[in-house]
């Protein structure tokens, strides 16, 4: 039988033991998402003793994922025969060495927080997906905002249904292998359409939205004139989302629109309420300063959730960096329109240059990526190996 390794991964260290060759794999979860391997080890079909046991000494005993004690009473880092002492059900087959386990991209969403905060970058488009992710953006945010101007043309007040919504986001998660944060604005109507639309973002592709507070019709979180719906309400619209969703490591965040209708009081407030419903994070939309940043971090911190914070360069907000975030408290953040602004004043300038010059390629060719460089990104070659796969037969 081939050889591994095996590994006791506890919080901080990870032991290499020497083993043959099955895995079995024990995740244990945090108050943020997973933490990669609570205990891992490799051991042989026919029984060995060089398997360490490990913090609590507790496996997981069924799907539902909850834990149980040890079976056999050993101390932490004890080595254990596999076969005597781990039940049948958690011997997965030696093809594993081969075929390691993947995280889903929900479980590498929630897995990002381990690694202190990050920014979710906005795609509004299939392209601008596959950009992000070549560029090293760990996630993608679909934002409402975004994806009213890119499908209707028009300004984010509630333009696109929910249906319309959800094949924008699928069309996105299809082009990229990064997790999808996306908008669900107020959850489309009432209780009902708040778990469809879980089930929907679900099957869309995404691994994280966020429900608001707003009262219909909605806002740009960055517009004047927004009203929100009783606390209650926001509540039990969690709640229902809570129940619908199928996969627990998807991420939900619950976003208060109130400190521009009612101020800084009532959105912590809200947020609180949010959190002991059971939301996931937590997020006020267009905090005017700083100081309301850093009032946000300080009376919500004890939750244990993490806090999201809008990047946008609306004016509203103010500007700051992920650093300086890290520094505040904030668990991770969207920049959620800028590269649509960007195409915005690219197509703009290069669409005036064009008829100022006489339509004429020519005056704009230093503005565009050439056509191979684009073939080639958008994977023309592999398209063309795998079609001549299939035909060149013979």
């Amino acid at each position: 039988m081939s050889s591994c390794l095996a590994m006791w991964v506890g919080a901080d260290s990870i032991e290499p033991t020497p083993c043959p060759a099955s895995v079995a794999l024990f995740w244990a979860r945090n108050g943020t998402g997973i933490r990669f391997f609570s205990n891992l080890c490799a051991f042989s079909d026919d029984g060995c003793s060089n398997v360490r046991t490990g913090d609590a000494g507790r496996m997981p005993s069924g799907a539902s994922g909850s834990t149980a004690p040890r079976y056999d009473g050993s101390k932490d880092g004890d080595r254990l025969d596999c076969r005597r002492h781990l039940p049948p059900a958690f011997l997965f087959s030696s093809f594993l060495q081969e075929h390691p386990m993947k995280l889903t991209r929900n479980q590498t969403f929630r897995a990002l927080f381990e690694k202190g905060p990050f920014v979710c970058m906005g795609a509004h488009d299939a392209i601008t997906a596959k950009l992000a992710e070549e560029c090293g953006a760990p996630a993608i945010f679909v934002s409402g905002f975004v994806a009213c101007g890119i499908e209707a043309g028009e300004p984010d007040m509630g333009a696109l249904s929910q249906t319309q919504m959800f094949e924008h986001i699928r069309r996105v998660a299809r082009a990229t292998n990064l997790p999808i944060f996306a908008d669900a604005d107020t959850g489309y109507g009432g209780m009902l359409d708040v778990q469809r639309t879980m089930r929907l973002w679900e099957e869309a592709g995404a691994s994280c939205l966020h429900l608001e507070d707003q009262a219909l019709p909605k806002k740009c979180g960055h517009f004047a004139g927004k009203q929100l719906v009783p606390k209650l309400e926001m509540v039990q619209k969690l709640r229902a989302m809570l129940e619908a969703r199928q996969d627990p490591d998807f991420f939900i965040v619950a976003r208060t629109d109130a400190i521009a209708v009612n101020g800084i009081e009532d959105a912590v407030d809200r947020l609180a309420a949010y959190a002991e419903a059971g939301a996931d994070g937590l997020y006020a939309d267009a905090p005017e300063s700083l100081e309301h940043m850093n009032e946000l971090v300080r009376r919500l911190k004890h939750f244990g959730k993490p806090l999201l914070f809008n990047m946008v360069t609306s004016g509203k907000s103010p500007v700051v960096s992920l650093a300086e975030l890290k520094e505040m408290g904030f668990g991770f953040a969207i920049c959620p329109v800028e590269p649509m602004l960007a195409m915005h004043k690219a197509v703009k300038n290069l669409m005036q240059t064009f008829y100022a010059q006489g339509c004429s390629t020519a005056a704009i060719a230093d503005q565009l990526t050439s056509f191979e460089e684009y073939n080639k990104f958008v994977g023309l070659p592999e398209a063309v190996a795998l079609e001549q796969k299939f035909t060149n037969v013979g």
